[in-house]
């Protein structure tokens, strides 16, 4: 899990997979126009079942 700009959002984003690249820059327009958001992005979506 990566958190990015998550201390007192208003807003929080969850992403994972290829989609997750971009929520950072939606992060940052969201920032100019006055809104506290954040991105938690999960890195592992399934747990390794097998060592």
């Amino acid at each position: 899990v990566e958190a990015y700009n998550v201390d007192n959002c208003q807003v929080g984003i969850i992403s994972f997979g290829c989609k997750s690249r971009a929520v950072p820059g939606a992060v940052e327009i969201a920032a100019e126009q006055g809104i506290k958001a954040g991105d938690i992005r999960l890195r592992t979506v399934w747990q390794k079942l097998f060592p």
